[in-house]
């Protein structure tokens, strides 16, 4: 899940890129965010461990936002979506094998919230 800061600093980046504008300096971003260059850091930092960014090596401004196969921007709200979906496709698998388990005393349980 990402900070509000976080979705707001992909939102920024998103427009950017549709608009084909290079991507702003961090000090740029941080007064846009009103936050400092270094917590603009850490978020990019984040953004990428999470996968919703990449740095292209040896450019300048060289954060670019990652797309699904389809060719969408990866986001927050697209990311919860995928994850619902696999989360909904592993209960259904699970339910079809406690199905087949049935019978056998044995059950396969998701733990989750």
């Amino acid at each position: 899940m990402l900070t509000p800061n976080q979705n707001k600093l992909l939102d920024i980046l998103i427009g950017f890129q549709k608009r084909g504008d290079p991507c702003p300096s961090y000090g740029e971003l941080a007064e846009r965010l009103g936050v400092n260059k270094g917590r603009v850091h850490d978020m990019t930092t984040a953004l990428k461990q999470r996968g919703f960014i990449t740095f292209i090596p040896y450019a300048h401004h060289s954060i670019e936002v990652l797309r699904n196969t389809k060719g969408e921007y990866l986001n927050a709200d697209s990311e919860i979506l995928r994850l619902q979906k696999e989360n909904a496709g592993l209960r259904a698998h699970i339910s079809y094998l406690n199905q087949r388990l049935s019978g056998t005393g044995d059950r396969l349980f998701l733990s989750g919230r």
